[in-house]
């Protein structure tokens, strides 16, 4: 249980990172490109490729951690947990 929990997290976080590496990095080539139409600084090439990578990141480690905990659930109660939005 407890191992295949930690595996999920790690899972998760390397996945979170992975996402924040190649986004920057994709953004700050395609920003490249771009700069040669809309010339801009350097340091706000940075700043832009830095922001959209790490909401992007924090989007896909929310996304999985979650999953982690729906895997956690699951092996504690035996019962998937319900994520639909209630209806009302």
């Amino acid at each position: 249980g407890l191992g295949s929990y930690a595996a999920c997290q790690s899972h998760a976080f390397m996945k979170g990172t992975g996402s924040f590496v190649l986004g920057a990095a994709s953004l700050f080539a395609i920003q490249k490109v771009l700069q040669r139409k809309l010339p801009y600084p350097l340091q706000w090439n940075l700043l832009i490729a830095l922001v959209a990578s790490s909401v992007g990141s924090y989007a896909v480690t929310r996304w999985e951690t979650q999953k982690c905990s729906d895997l956690w659930l699951l092996l504690e109660t035996g019962k998937v947990p319900d994520r639909s939005p209630p209806q009302g």
